[in-house]
């Protein structure tokens, strides 16, 4: 039912654009500096590694950056993976998908609420979430993103997996220039549009913001 009703408000999110709304198309990308040292650390070591060193480059040229996009009005928000007919074609280990994600991201203001569809094992789940669930730490630390004056703000990402519960460092760029509090994935409720967000060694990077002022 959760999932039904998700679905209309996406549909919905269309026609009840208000006052201001915008797309923008984020970069996505890892920083792979630890594989590359990894694998310098093999040359040094027995030719038995050569299998792990092989793994290790496959998953070099197969991590390659990846589109996202965010449109929004100013109450809600959807952020998702764009998908090509290429990346369709072509299966393979592109650890940006695995660590920017490819599920369809939802924000919705008026109800502080945080909604994330996802696959997994063939079926479709849906997370829901209270948006004042993440504390951003504000800073007074500022710098120039393209045309934009920037500031950064802090937090940390909770994940839980078989190994247990640890936490990511994140760090986001956020303008007043554009005053609505959305962003990659479920990181919103700052005072402006996020246009740099990173994630321990992930990064989303806006390169084109679109804006329009309704009528």
């Amino acid at each position: 039912m959760k999932i039904v009703l998700f679905l209309i408000s996406f549909l919905m999110f269309y026609s009840s654009f208000s006052q201001f709304q915008g797309i923008v198309k984020y970069i996505g990308s890892v920083d792979t500096s630890n594989i590359e040292k990894k694998i310098d650390s093999l040359d040094k070591v027995k030719k038995d590694k050569v299998v792990l060193k092989d793994a290790l480059y496959k998953v070099l040229s197969d991590t390659k950056s990846i589109n996202y996009t965010l449109e929004f009005n100013s109450n809600e928000s959807k952020f998702y993976k764009e998908t090509s007919e290429l990346e369709v074609k072509n299966v393979s280990f592109n650890l940006t998908e695995i660590l920017g994600g490819k599920g369809l991201f939802y924000c919705k203001l008026k109800d502080r609420e945080l909604l994330t569809q996802m696959e997994a094992y063939g079926e479709d789940f849906l997370i829901s979430k209270n948006i004042d669930s993440l504390k951003w730490k504000l800073l007074n630390i500022s710098k120039k993103i393209g045309k934009y004056n920037c500031y950064k703000a802090t937090t940390q990402e909770r994940v839980v997996n078989s190994k247990g519960i640890f936490f990511k460092e994140v760090v986001a760029w956020y303008t007043l220039d554009i005053p609505v509090s959305f962003g990659p994935k479920n990181f919103n409720n700052l005072p402006g549009l996020i246009l740099q967000l990173k994630i321990d060694k992930f990064l989303f990077k806006a390169i084109n913001i679109s804006l329009k002022d309704d009528p």
